[in-house]
């Protein structure tokens, strides 16, 4: 579902998941609220992280890394660090999160592909040093089975 006016699509009930057939696909769409729908595969995720940035009044841009999905609230494990970034920033945002490990493939998860995070974070960071946005949130930037990440819902604040 997409609208300008609903963040937290799951909140909202706009977030269906495991829909077997076209049936359950058309029941699910008839059920959202007045918005877009974007209908997607189905992916095995193991692990959901949030990125993006914000600009702070004081500060500037902050690029943001931590655990994301239901846990980016319940948790707060976050590292920010000022735009723009430089690779070594990514490694020492991953490194201090509490949830480290599971990035690096903890108790069965797959590795995170770091290069392709370490990518990513560099084009947000490119993104928040333009003064185009005011921020981005990427929740759940998902980590899937095969260890490849996959931005399942983002905003972007305009200016």
């Amino acid at each position: 579902m997409h609208s300008p006016d609903i963040v937290h699509k799951t909140e909202a009930g706009g977030v269906h998941l495991n829909l077997a057939d076209a049936a359950a696909v058309r029941a699910a769409y008839e059920s959202l609220p007045a918005a877009e729908a974007l209908i997607s595969p189905m992916l095995d995720v193991r692990l959901e992280l949030i990125t993006g940035f914000h600009t702070d009044p004081t500060f500037g841009p902050l690029v943001l890394l931590g655990l994301g999905g239901i846990w980016a609230e319940a948790l707060d494990d976050v590292a920010m660090r000022p735009a723009p970034l430089a690779p070594g920033d990514i490694d020492e945002m991953a490194a201090e999160l509490r949830g480290a490990a599971l990035l690096k493939g903890a108790r069965g998860l797959p590795p995170a592909d770091m290069a392709t995070l370490t990518d990513i974070l560099l084009r947000i960071s490119d993104v928040a040093g333009g003064g185009l946005l005011r921020g981005i949130d990427i929740n759940p930037l998902a980590v899937c089975a095969d260890g490849k990440l996959v931005v399942l819902d983002a905003s972007l604040f305009v200016l």
